[in-house]
């Protein structure tokens, strides 16, 4: 296999909405997932599916807000279906691992939305029910409703979020790492002891933002702690990747800026004392697939005549702080108001036109071009794949 050295990893990127990242889509003949996303059976036949074609992971995205044109005004993306309604992606998870057998399962979940205690029970709850197959993904959350949801009076500035998110994430690793002792389950009927006390511990965390005693409730899953992703673009962002994540999506545009991405990402792992390639890297792909080249364009037609530019225009909105339901499509967009998960896509934009067509610029290729490695059913182990950045071209099959 020409220009692979390493397995890459196929993680099949969904949203329990009605609208992900494909605004509009819901209007389409075939968008039953879409309509329907609130009934179990399309998720189980989207885990099934993604299992026989060996991906390793069903990632589940996830929002606690809604997406705002300005503080308060959520009509627009409510109108158009833009990442709402919005399910909780943790419930899903134990359904579709009882109906798989391999393929992990990444939940997203805020610092802001859930008190670690309460969360690392879940997760270990989720791990026991997987065999070892749950996955977080760690965000700090960019809508200020959401923030406004969990009783605060607007979002954190961007930075102190990440300082929230290490405290929360020591609390989380005290708890499934230092609680409880490898012998510490017991479970002998003769002397009545099911558990040592002896080697169960309280964590007794004091910290700025959380006091939590301790000891963990669950007894210790599979993975003790669940393989770790991530997706943040700042400074701020990419140092916690490079601390916690095992996995970091990447926001590159091309192979030569993922190539520089992954040299940064890799220099600033190793600088907290882990191995370089300790961290995978992710970088997203969209296509659209059909048996021919007439097919595929056809069905990218019928994408174009679905697209909700009123839909995407909330999701800009929402994601950079900056109404640009009032801004002229030609205005140029030199500076976005926050620093938020959406900026990295709009860094080669510059006018509310281009970012409202970007996810329309499609290109096509053949069969062959687009023809991926074979791939071998996976073990419901923690990911061993590589971030060596490949073109379609170096992905065919020999």
């Amino acid at each position: 296999m020409s220009g692979i050295n390493r397995p890459l990893i196929y993680n099949a990127f969904a949203h329990v909405t009605p609208n992900h990242h494909s605004d509009g889509l819901w209007r389409h003949a075939l968008g039953q997932h879409q309509t329907n996303f609130h009934k179990l059976q399309p998720w189980i036949d989207l885990a099934q599916t993604a299992e026989r074609g060996c991906f390793d992971v069903v990632f589940l995205a996830d929002v606690a807000g809604i997406y705002e044109t300005s503080p308060g005004a959520w009509q627009q993306a409510v109108r158009t279906g833009m990442q709402f309604p919005s399910h909780d992606p943790a419930v899903l998870v134990s359904a579709l691992a009882a109906a798989t057998k391999n393929i992990g399962f990444a939940v997203t979940s805020s610092v802001i939305q859930e008190h670690p205690f309460s969360f690392a029970r879940k997760i270990s709850t989720l791990d026991h029910l997987t065999d070892g197959r749950v996955a977080w993904n760690i965000v700090t959350s960019y809508l200020d409703n959401a923030a406004r949801n969990y009783g605060l009076k607007s979002l954190p500035q961007h930075d102190d979020r990440y300082v929230w998110a290490e405290e929360y994430i020591d609390v989380v690793y005290k708890l499934w790492e230092a609680s409880w002792e490898d012998e510490v389950l017991v479970r002998d009927p003769v002397r009545g002891i099911y558990v040592d006390p002896e080697r169960l511990h309280a964590i007794n965390h004091r910290g700025a933002r959380y006091q939590v005693d301790g000891p963990h409730i669950v007894q210790t899953s599979p993975q003790r702690t669940p393989v770790l992703f991530q997706a943040g673009a700042s400074e701020a962002g990419r140092q916690f990747a490079a601390r916690h994540a095992e996995v970091t999506f990447l926001p590159s545009q091309t192979p030569e800026s993922a190539k520089a991405d992954i040299a940064d990402l890799r220099r600033r792992t190793a600088a907290f004392g882990r191995y370089a390639n300790d961290i995978r890297a992710i970088v997203m792909l969209s296509p659209v697939i059909g048996s021919t080249e007439a097919e595929a364009r056809a069905r990218h037609r019928e994408i174009q005549e679905a697209f909700s530019l009123d839909a995407l225009a909330a999701f800009w909105s929402g994601g950079i702080g900056v109404d640009l339901t009032k801004i002229d499509p030609e205005t140029p967009c030199k500076t976005c108001a926050k620093r938020t998960a959406p900026v990295a896509m709009c860094a080669p934009l510059s006018t509310r036109r281009q970012m409202a067509q970007s996810p329309l610029q499609m290109s096509f290729a053949k069969p062959s071009q687009l023809a991926l490695p074979a791939r071998q059913s996976r073990s419901p182990t923690r990911l061993s794949v590589g971030l060596q950045p490949v073109s379609l071209a170096s992905m065919s099959c020999r």
